[in-house]
């Protein structure tokens, strides 16, 4: 029962996989993001990417990452993040 998480970034997105016990993560895999465009090309690829590894690891959670301002609102990241 490990959880996947996720730290969006426009040109890297990095992944962390925690123990069975989910006591403990550990750095997993870097997926580079070739393009900015959510069609076909970098962000498709990425999640498809995501998806695999879910599957194949066999992930029953995923932690995504919000990146919020020091005023705690939410600027363009956190709006990237949630599109993604």
């Amino acid at each position: 029962m490990s959880i996947l998480g996720i730290d969006y970034g426009r040109k890297r997105i990095g992944l962390a996989i925690s123990d069975p016990n989910q006591t403990m993560a550990m750095g997993f895999r870097i997926i580079e993001v070739k393009k900015m465009s959510i069609g076909a090309g970098g962000l498709a690829s990425a999640a498809d990417e995501i998806v695999e590894i879910i599957r194949e690891s066999k992930i029953t959670g995923v932690l995504l990452g919000l990146p919020k301002r020091m005023d705690n609102t939410l600027g363009l990241s956190a709006q990237e993040v949630n599109i993604f």
